[in-house]
């Protein structure tokens, strides 16, 4: 831990460029905790799908027997 301590600037550049992919902080012989780099998620761009997806005409249409069920009337 004090070790950790001491050389927390160099410990997070080190995980930061890829040259170690985790470290285990110890307190005493036990591990107690892990530092690892952070994963950013990959940005997808908008709109690969366009012209792939269609939607049926009536697809917002209200379907009184649906409906009926919901609101409880018949």
């Amino acid at each position: 831990m004090h070790a950790a301590k001491t050389h927390l600037s160099r410990l997070v550049k080190a995980i930061a460029s890829g040259e170690e992919a985790e470290i285990v902080i110890a307190v005493g012989s036990r591990p107690a905790a892990r530092l690892v780099p952070v994963r950013t998620r990959a940005v997808r761009p908008l709109g690969l799908d366009e012209g792939r997806i269609s939607l049926a005409s009536d697809f917002d249409a209200v379907d009184s027997k649906i409906a009926a069920l919901f609101t409880g009337k018949r």
